[in-house]
């Protein structure tokens, strides 16, 4: 059963991803988006299922609500996203155990979780 989360009825703003890095169970990500008056929500979602083989690969997207701000600053911060729900998908489907999982986010390409 997939239990991580849907892309399905989230918001895509505009937003650019300049720089991934994973740290620990932490995806960072050094974005860019137009705004600066409200405050901006982001999350990771995910399509489908895993695929592939060793290391597997899911299809994430970061989701983005700018809130309808009216601002038009070039905004660049660090957003930072828990990845525990993969390792506990993985278990799920595969058992017991530690992994790796390429994450594929779109444009900027695929970044390696392993845990």
């Amino acid at each position: 059963m997939w239990r991580l989360p849907a892309c399905d009825g989230l918001l895509f703003d505009p937003v650019d991803i300049r720089e991934v890095a994973v740290v620990g169970d932490v995806l960072e990500l050094f974005v860019e988006y137009g705004g600066g008056c409200e405050t901006h929500d982001f999350s990771l979602c995910y399509a489908d299922g895993f695929e592939g083989s060793d290391p597997l690969f899911v299809r994430g997207r970061l989701s983005h609500d700018s809130h309808s701000g009216p601002c038009d600053a070039i905004v660049a911060e660090l957003v930072d996203v828990a990845l525990e729900p993969l390792p506990d998908q993985f278990e799920a489907e595969y058992g017991p155990g530690g992994g790796s999982i390429t994450i594929e986010l779109g444009a900027y390409g695929p970044v390696l979780y392993s845990f």
